[in-house]
């Protein structure tokens, strides 16, 4: 998805479509729920956009770009999780409140403040986007089991809307970059 994401600048496809408010009003917007499509599904949309897009395209001075298999999947990657990392305005300041309320601070710490055996937020280089934020909990979640147990912290549940919260103030924190960029 961040390999997807970067392709979708350079190949210029946000000029002309939007994705989580950034991004031109031309085409239809791509990154809201409700779009989710099979990958047959997408290939048929985009097959039968390919004439008006091509025609907006030359109206632009916008070359058609070519894109290998990988680089299509990469910006398949990029659209199909950008549409479950919808970011609310507050989502920042509920995070950052759930971040202390479910004692991640008690092994983690931002910009020094907190604990000491887990990474510093505002210094990890996963938790710049939404998609790192979920793979670092899977990488590292039995040495969190470990440690939550060694500790007696009880195993923090968290809902998709909080763990959305905490991806976006994570990403705010983060030198890597916000979590709304993704994916």
């Amino acid at each position: 998805p961040q390999r997807g994401q970067k392709l979708f600048a350079e190949k210029r496809c946000i000029v002309c479509h939007r994705i989580g408010g950034k991004g031109g009003t031309v085409g239809p917007e791509l990154g809201r729920r409700g779009h989710h499509v099979s990958l047959t599904q997408f290939a048929a949309l985009m097959w039968n956009h390919g004439p008006t897009m091509w025609a907006k395209m030359k109206e632009r001075g916008i070359q058609v770009p070519r894109l290998t298999g990988q680089e299509m999947a990469d910006v398949v990657a990029y659209l199909y999780v950008s549409r479950y990392f919808d970011q609310p305005a507050l989502g920042r300041v509920q995070g950052q409140q759930l971040v202390q309320a479910k004692g991640c601070l008690t092994c983690h710490s931002v910009r020094g403040k907190g604990g000491k055996v887990g990474a510093d937020f505002a210094t990890s280089k996963v938790v710049g986007t939404a998609a790192g934020v979920l793979a670092a909990m899977w990488n590292h979640s039995r040495f969190m089991e470990s440690q939550a147990q060694r500790q007696e912290v009880p195993w923090p549940v968290l809902s998709g809307e909080e763990l959305r919260d905490i991806a976006t103030y994570l990403g705010s924190v983060s030198r890597t970059g916000p979590a709304t960029k993704s994916n």
